[in-house]
């Protein structure tokens, strides 16, 4: 009995291949946002400037790479996509958090808005707001949902392999923002933003 225990022992051992169990990993979350961690900076590209205010907009570089080969693309169909804001660090998601635990009175009601700091998307350098470039006014505001790069991008996002974060009646309840989009190119991203 012990020779043949301790022989399936050395089987599995030496085959873990063999066994394939899916264990889903937990993920912290804060009203309905997902921790995530900081990129690091050397990993960052330029996706583009804000309406040439000067503010840089960084993402990590196969998403800024795929974000340039979309403005490309929405040009031809004479569209212009421009860049909000990509990568946040966890210090300037707080300072947003903070107005908007003010504008709406609670951190559940800030967080519906604002993800809290160190769970925003914008901590991976893989996402990003983008606006439409005949409509300012429009910039991270539900209206946007009606201009032609919003369009654009629900007919074509798909294509440079960038997804809505929080369409409506997303599961992680938060309020519908058209204009937030991630990329999922890559084993990582994926699996950031997909970790089941």
């Amino acid at each position: 009995m012990k020779l043949l225990f301790f022989s399936a022992i050395a089987w599995l051992l030496a085959s873990p291949a063999a066994i394939s169990v899916q264990v889903p990993i937990p993920q912290e979350t804060k009203f309905g946002h997902h921790h995530f961690a900081e990129a690091p900076h050397g990993e960052l590209a330029l996706a583009g400037e804000y309406r040439h205010t000067g503010r840089k907009v960084m993402l990590r570089k196969p998403a800024a790479e795929a974000f340039q080969e979309m403005v490309a693309a929405a040009k031809k169909d004479s569209v212009e996509l421009v860049t909000i804001s990509g990568l946040r660090t966890v210090e300037y998601q707080r300072g947003l958090f903070e107005k908007a635990k003010k504008k709406y009175g609670s951190e559940q009601g800030a967080a519906k808005w604002v993800a809290p700091p160190g769970y925003s998307e914008h901590h991976t350098g893989y996402t990003l707001d983008i606006g439409d470039g005949a409509t300012p006014k429009c910039d991270v505001e539900p209206c946007f949902e009606q201009t032609p790069a919003s369009k654009w991008l629900q007919l074509h996002a798909h294509d440079f392999n960038f997804e809505m974060s929080f369409p409506n009646n997303n599961p992680q309840g938060v309020n519908p923002e058209p204009w937030h989009w991630r990329w999922v190119g890559n084993d990582e991203a994926r699996r950031m933003f997909h970790p089941e």
